[in-house]
């Protein structure tokens, strides 16, 4: 739910700041201002709600301190008293908090990938078997090996991401900070040694959305380095696919670049002038990638 800022009560801002509060894994008890603002899911920069804020100050529901040069915002314990009044009056509905709502998107991003996920995993240990069955006198040099060391590590970490996001990470709970310590209750009575080693085997392992993001970055390293290839091979230079593709010369750059994710009308446009089907240059940038990442 996201209420519109013009119709926001000042409880709901007082809830906001109050929630805030509690999900800061730091245990401060005073809030920036673009915290309260995500917790009522509102644009940062709301003027309405800046506006309220300073009603609020003003009233003394709330006050203001700083920390680092920016300014953070607390209950007082009038508002605090005003605020538990606006619960019991049943008033406060605030809508998915951030880390709720983190952990629903990565849950479902990771079922969305996990698939892939599984499919990278074989083909990397398809490889290195292919690999381990060369013959010894003649078989991979010792960078290929490095290789698909790095291949392998990448791809059962996405794995492994994915599956702790899909299936293992608890739903977390309005009533606390959702931290990840990356240890289970019963693991906490082992040895200072056994913990670190477990912690670090962990760490990263909700940054799914990062892995997905890489794999992003790199699909578009290798849609770039397609045309770029596919124009060396057909004598076309940048500005006349630009020109052919009815694109700038510098939005073409920032295509070849990696820096710039095309919309389907502009790879059509692209394929067009560059005299391939769309489905045979989607088919090389996805080979491209593959080589890449091996």
């Amino acid at each position: 739910m996201s209420t519109p800022a013009a119709a926001i009560p000042d409880p709901l801002v007082l809830a906001a700041i109050d929630r805030a509060r509690i999900h800061r894994a730091d245990g401060e008890t005073a809030v920036p201002i673009w915290a309260i603002t995500e917790h009522l899911g509102i644009p940062r920069r709301s003027r309405i709600v800046r506006a309220q804020i300073a009603a609020l100050e003003a009233s003394g529901a709330i006050e203001r301190s700083r920390r680092h040069g920016i300014a953070m915002w607390s209950l007082t314990s009038a508002g605090k008293r005003r605020l538990t009044r606006a619960r019991r009056a049943g008033e406060i509905e605030l809508p998915e908090s951030p880390q709720h709502a983190k952990w629903r998107n990565t849950r479902t991003l990771a079922e969305q990938e996990i698939e892939r996920c599984h499919q990278a995993a074989r083909d990397a240990i398809e490889a290195a078997t292919a690999m381990l069955d060369a013959p010894v006198s003649d078989g991979p040099s010792s960078d290929e090996w490095f290789e698909i060391a790095q291949r392998l590590q990448r791809a059962c970490w996405h794995l492994g991401s994915a599956t702790y996001c899909l299936r293992e990470w608890p739903e977390p709970s309005d009533a606390a900070p959702d931290i990840d310590e990356r240890l289970e209750p019963h693991e906490r009575t082992l040895d200072i040694f056994e913990r670190t080693q477990l912690r670090a085997k962990r760490q990263g392992r909700r940054g799914f959305t990062s892995w997905i993001e890489e794999e992003h970055s790199r699909y578009l390293i290798a849609f770039g380095r397609t045309i770029r290839q596919l124009r060396a091979e057909q004598n076309i230079s940048a500005d006349e696919l630009a020109n052919l593709a009815g694109l700038t010369p510098a939005r073409l750059d920032a295509i070849e670049a990696g820096r710039y994710d095309p919309r389907y009308d502009v790879l059509l446009a692209l394929a067009t002038g560059l005299r391939v089907t769309p489905a045979a240059l989607i088919n090389r940038v996805g080979d491209q990638a593959t080589d890449g990442a091996a």
